[in-house]
């Protein structure tokens, strides 16, 4: 047998006090002799019998009672014998950035954390498990320091995922389960666990207020115009922040911004120049979305060559101007240009490509060069699938002599991305009258009303090959006269060149791809915000492709550079996913049962599971005793 307090076990020997008031009244009476009254006599000896009976059976009701009532709230248990299927307490405690919301005493999460430090019995083993990371068979005396010095995490806080992380370490063990988070847990049960509790940590107010991105929406020669995306979370009335640009620690611009329940765009102009710094939003509820990080690299003109041999391609001049694109026109072999200095590559209605011309512009799409391919309806389509093939496993198939509408949008993709405030669904509709069918797998980014593409997207993880299955000419479409064409080229123009804003979100497999060459034994270091680490790169001739994903962890500005050699900066921002506190899961699952403290949840699950109800029945024990006291000094005379 444990006790849960055993301090309390030194109040038994407060028992001595009721034994002393009984032998003190338990003392000899004195004789008295009268007269002969025999009678009186014999009365007197059998009242003082019955008199010491009574008082010994209220003593041992008494001590009884007393001794009854300090077990119970010592807390006895039993721990479990079993070995076949042990039971053990996990505890999933919630260190996502959600927590950082202000409750009735402090930060949800470092609050939890206090609590469990203080209500964890030193000597119960448990598991403990957040977001991103473990803790084994412990207690509280091996994990204090992690508790007080605990941080948040962008990875969110996933219940489902944390249990089978634990099922996999403790394959034959049966669990009772803590869950401490802002949000009702939602998973599938698992028979393997016997009682989960979920204990709400509640925040005073759901409210929030985010910068989501900042984008350069403007150039001009002397300035950018960028636009700021904020956005409030639970905010019912309108009120006013302070938003500042910095630089470092130099303030570029500073304004006033009324936040409401909808994302809020202000502009900010800056000299048009190198830029590295972040944006800021005064809130005093969650902190990790306050800020957003982000670089402007130098101006670096897209090199485009578009090669045309039937005079249709004068129509790009007006989608790529001179000051913001260097564009040049070909209409003869590919010898005349060097591929290697270019960024995009656009092949309009050519007739054939000879193996040389196949293998050139093959090895520019796989180091990262765009491709843009609009085919030639009155050519056949070997000529032209001896070029697609190779580059994307893609053919096109025979000629559809038919009047088709361009009338679905993909406007999820990345070609789209900033492009459209909201989903249009009445727009000038472009018609073509003829078109290829395709056969093979991509990405549609428009989509005739037959679901037939009419511009998809193939990527090597590097490169991007864009495939219109249809001739631009204006006597076979008038695509040109739509809206859609100048945002739809133009991203495709500036995709790979690096002069949009310099950004990663934390957490999401991002690859980017660098103007540079690595020499033999160079790589490229990430350095920032107290990091220093080398990403997954691979060098491809005159560029190198960097992969992110589980690194940096923390938000910050970081430099690039090989050796003492600085290449650019970039900005890491958090997920914005734990921005909105004002999500709510409304489902409800019958293994779960929500209790409103951490204290009672671990008093149900790490000492219930021990027998705890031992208590209970030492209470109604001790409540027998009464009631026989009671009866003893009312019937017994």
């Amino acid at each position: 047998m444990q006790f849960k307090h055993p301090e309390i076990l030194y109040f038994l020997l407060a028992l001595i006090i009721p034994i002393l008031i009984h032998l003190f009244q338990l003392r000899r009476f004195k004789k008295h002799y009268f007269t002969n009254v025999k009678l009186l006599q014999k009365l007197q000896t059998q009242t003082r019998k019955s008199s010491q009976i009574k008082k010994w059976l209220l003593l041992a009701t008494r001590m009884l009672l007393f001794a009854a009532l300090i077990l119970a709230f010592a807390q006895p248990f039993f721990t479990e014998k079993s070995t076949s299927s042990p039971k053990e307490l996990l505890i999933l405690l919630d260190n996502s950035f959600s927590m950082q919301a202000q409750g009735k005493q402090g930060e949800l999460l470092k609050r939890s954390a206090q609590e469990l430090l203080e209500n964890l019995p030193k000597n119960s083993k448990f598991s403990l498990l957040t977001a991103d990371d473990a803790f084994w068979d412990t207690d509280v005396e091996a994990v204090e320091k992690q508790l007080i010095q605990i941080n948040y995490t962008a990875q969110p806080f996933q219940v489902e995922g944390l249990l089978n992380k634990a099922r996999n370490k403790k394959k034959n063990q049966r669990l009772d389960v803590l869950v401490i988070s802002d949000v009702y847990p939602d998973f599938k049960p698992a028979e393997w666990v016997d009682q989960v509790s979920y204990v709400p940590a509640t925040p005073e107010r759901r409210e929030n207020i985010s910068v989501e991105k900042v984008e350069i929406i403007k150039r001009s020669n002397a300035f950018y115009t960028l636009d700021v995306t904020t956005r409030g979370y639970g905010i019912k009335e309108a009120r006013k922040v302070h938003l500042k640009l910095m630089e470092g620690e130099q303030l570029v611009a500073s304004t006033q911004v009324e936040i409401s329940g909808k994302e809020v765009h202000t502009s900010l102009e800056i000299p048009k120049k190198p830029f590295a710094g972040y944006v800021s939003i005064g809130d005093d509820n969650l902190a990790f979305d306050d800020r957003f990080y982000f670089a402007i690299l130098p101006e670096n003109k897209p090199q485009i060559a578009v090669f045309d041999t039937r005079g249709h391609a004068g129509f790009f001049n007006a989608i790529y101007p001179p000051q913001e694109f260097d564009l040049k026109f070909y209409n003869g072999g590919f010898d005349q240009v060097d591929l290697k200095s270019l960024d995009v590559l656009v092949l309009n209605e050519l007739e054939q490509f000879s193996e040389t011309t196949v293998l050139k512009i093959k090895e520019f799409y796989s180091r990262g060069g765009v491709v843009v391919f609009i085919p030639n309806t009155e050519a056949g389509v070997l000529a032209q699938n001896k070029l697609l093939y190779p580059l994307g496993g893609i053919r096109l198939m025979d000629v559809q002599d038919l009047e088709k509408q361009v009338v679905h949008i993909n406007f999820e993709h990345p070609l789209y991305a900033g492009v459209f405030e909201k989903k249009v669904v009445n727009f000038q509709y472009p018609t073509v009258q003829k078109s290829f069918k395709i056969q093979g797998v991509s990405a549609p980014i428009l989509k005739f009303a037959d679901q037939q593409p009419f511009l998809t997207h193939l990527s090597n993880r590097v490169g991007h090959l864009y495939l219109f299955t249809a001739a631009l000419d204006k006597d076979n479409t008038n695509f040109k006269a739509s809206p859609l064409i100048v945002p739809t080229l133009h991203k495709m123009g500036v995709s790979q060149a690096g002069n949009a804003v310099q950004s990663i979100t934390m957490g999401t497999p991002t690859e980017l791809l660098l103007k540079t060459r690595l020499n033999a034994n160079e790589v490229v270091h990430v350095v920032g915000a107290g990091q220093d680490f080398i990403p997954f790169q691979q060098g491809l001739q005159e560029r190198v492709q960097l992969q992110f994903s589980d690194l940096p962890t923390t938000a910050g500005l970081y430099e690039l550079g090989i050796g003492s050699r600085k290449l650019q900066a970039l900005g890491f921002n958090y997920n914005r996913e734990e921005s909105d506190i004002t999500k709510q899961n409304n489902t409800t699952l019958d293994q779960v049962e929500t209790i409103q403290s951490i204290e009672s949840g671990i008093d149900q699950l790490i000492h219930l599971q021990q027998d705890s109800l031992l208590w209970k029945y030492l209470m109604a024990l001790a409540l027998l005793f009464f009631i026989l006291e009671l009866l003893i000094q009312k019937f017994v005379k």
